[in-house]
């Protein structure tokens, strides 16, 4: 797995410098339009009484909100300003002085941060509840000043997610990758009034701010995985060994084996395999294949020092380094001139991808 990080990069470079090549077509990293808002009916947004959008007024200007994890917004303060001025400094997320059903819904995934490689910590993930219970139907006579302070802190949260989730927490130039996110930002109070507030589909209206790629994808589903088996992991450790094991030959970690290779799905559920026999053969040995095949070490069915090594990484780390790879992907453009070409140099393989992103053709190749 620790080679797929450096697939990542090897992959924004290549692309980036695969993009920069071409004469013809939309600019690299220019957005793929976004689809237009789902309307239904447009609800008027909560007036406020003269305290209220005082407060709210001030919260914006001063740019920082006490109960928020992360209270400094000042990075965000003067697109917090356009959304409130473009709505008359109303509430957007709060009508009747209860959150919205778009609202409730942005908050649920915020909490579910973590299955986009994410924090939920940074975006108030455990904070919503406490909030919630300030509003109706909870209060039956909630606060003014708790529904502007709750309408704030949804806004900044979420324009910091989407952020996030669109071009990566951090600058890749701060890395001194030569990659340019700056143009790929979104008008985040456009994006919100006409995508989010009113939306009939959160959930979707946030997906289109992903990554296209079908790796990305794939990379969200296999840490969807892992996070739960990380959970679950019971810590044991395979043995060290002092020579290659090789079929057919007895190994005291098979049974650990056993249950980790099932445990990542290499081994399969139904695969007639007797987990206290400690002979290393059939269905594990292919098991051990697809592990050393996915882990970018040779396929052999051989267990090596380094198969061991790698059986042996932490679930949590395997998680930490998915969390890694789709920040990588993030830094991506959304769409390139002609279809790339990637090198993955710790793999010496080339792939060309056509406009779908599914591999047309793979050669072997010398790098360095």
């Amino acid at each position: 797995m620790a080679w797929l990080g450096k697939q990542l990069v090897c992959l924004a470079l290549l692309a980036l410098l695969w993009a920069s090549l071409t004469t013809t077509g939309p600019a690299a990293g220019v957005n793929r339009p976004l689809r237009p808002p789902r309307r239904g009916s447009q609800p008027i947004p909560q007036p406020l009484s003269t305290a209220g959008e005082g407060l709210l007024r001030t919260l914006v200007q001063a740019g920082e909100l006490s109960e928020l994890r992360w209270p400094d917004f000042g990075d965000y303060s003067a697109q917090v300003a356009k959304f409130y001025e473009a709505n008359d400094y109303a509430l957007l997320w709060a009508r009747g002085m209860q959150a919205t059903q778009q609202a409730q819904d942005v908050i649920a995934l915020l909490r579910q941060a973590e299955q986009k490689g994410l924090s939920a910590e940074d975006y108030d993930g455990p904070r919503w509840e406490a909030r919630l219970a300030k509003l109706k139907p909870a209060t039956q006579q909630p606060d003014e000043q708790d529904a502007v302070r709750f309408d704030v802190a949804l806004t900044v949260s979420l324009m910091r997610y989407i952020s996030d989730l669109h071009i990566g927490k951090v600058n890749p130039q701060r890395f001194h990758f030569q990659i340019d996110v700056t143009q790929r930002k979104y008008d985040l109070p456009e994006f919100l009034q006409e995508h989010v507030v009113n939306a009939a589909d959160v959930s979707t209206a946030l997906a289109q701010v992903e990554p296209p790629y079908p790796g990305y994808q794939r990379t969200i589903r296999a840490l969807k995985t892992y996070l739960e088996l990380a959970r679950e992991v019971d810590g044991d450790m395979l043995p060290e060994i002092k020579k290659p094991v090789q079929p057919g030959e007895t190994y005291p970690g098979v049974p650990r084996l056993v249950r980790l290779l099932r445990r990542v799905s290499d081994l399969p559920v139904d695969a007639g395999v007797d987990p206290s026999r400690d002979v290393y053969d059939g269905a594990v040995v292919d098991a051990v294949r697809s592990f050393q095949q996915r882990h970018g070490l040779a396929a052999d069915g051989r267990i090596d020092a380094r198969t061991v090594a790698e059986l042996n990484v932490p679930l949590s780390r395997r998680v930490r380094q998915m969390q890694l790879t789709l920040e990588r992907w993030r830094w991506m453009p959304n769409e390139y001139q002609h279809a790339p070409i990637v090198a993955n140099i710790p793999e010496f393989r080339l792939r060309a991808y056509d406009q779908q992103f599914k591999i047309g053709t793979t050669m072997n190749v010398v790098v360095g």
